[in-house]
């Protein structure tokens, strides 16, 4: 983003940044993307692995999956777009799948190994032990946040994005706000929050934490005391 707004600068005299984004892309372990009917699933039909070309990819596979299902003529797309699964794609998915793995271990690994009290500088954040479980601590426009770091998908530990003040995970590219809203799936669910004093009745303080040291964001725990 850096060098992408100094080049901008360098041509364009006198302009000013007004808004900015990224994204992220599914490349398949085969190059071309998967355009069909799902094996196995009746009528359903799916197109994704544009690999950074959706503005092309995304009207061929239109045209190829509406002649499929009304039958038109698209011999070229049964060329294009066969399913077809070589041994060197295979190998790309056992080594992406290897990579996951090491990320799991060494994001768990590294939340456990860091503490830290006081939060982050304004835009920054950082991943630290708390109860055992690895936490968020970050700093957003003078607000400063916690939330479970745990990916509510298949358990990976997310890290702090500088550039889109975001925690995103390494395993499969979930992300979510720096309070922890969904930004991106595949995950379904919103990061939890540390819940410490839930409530007081009668001059006792109830305090509660799920068992993962963390209830789900919204959810109280109310306990009356006679």
């Amino acid at each position: 983003m850096d060098d992408l707004q100094r080049w901008a600068v360098q041509h364009f005299p006198g302009g000013e940044l007004s808004h900015s984004w990224s994204a992220q892309d599914y490349e398949p372990a085969g190059a071309v993307p998967y355009v069909g009917a799902v094996p196995w699933s009746g009528n359903v039909h799916t197109a994704t692995g544009y690999n950074k070309w959706g503005m092309t990819n995304g009207v061929a596979a239109a045209l190829a999956l509406s002649a499929d299902i009304l039958g038109g003529d698209s011999s070229w797309a049964r060329i294009l777009f066969r399913t077809r699964i070589s041994a060197h794609d295979a190998a790309s998915t056992v080594q992406a799948n290897n990579e996951v793995a090491v990320e799991m271990i060494s994001g768990w690994l590294g939340g456990l190994a860091r503490t830290r009290s006081v939060n982050p500088p304004e835009g920054q954040g950082v991943v630290v032990r708390d109860n055992g479980r690895p936490v968020g601590l970050c700093t957003v426009q003078g607000k400063s946040h916690k939330v479970s770091v745990i990916c509510p998908h298949l358990g990976g530990v997310l890290g702090w994005n500088d550039a889109e003040q975001s925690w995103d995970c390494p395993l499969h590219g979930s992300r979510f706000t720096a309070d922890g809203q969904i930004l991106e799936g595949p995950a379904t669910r919103e990061l939890g929050h540390p819940v410490l004093c839930v409530a007081v009745f009668g001059g006792v303080g109830v305090f509660g934490r799920d068992e993962k040291g963390f209830l789900p964001r919204g959810l109280d725990l109310v306990s009356s005391a006679a």
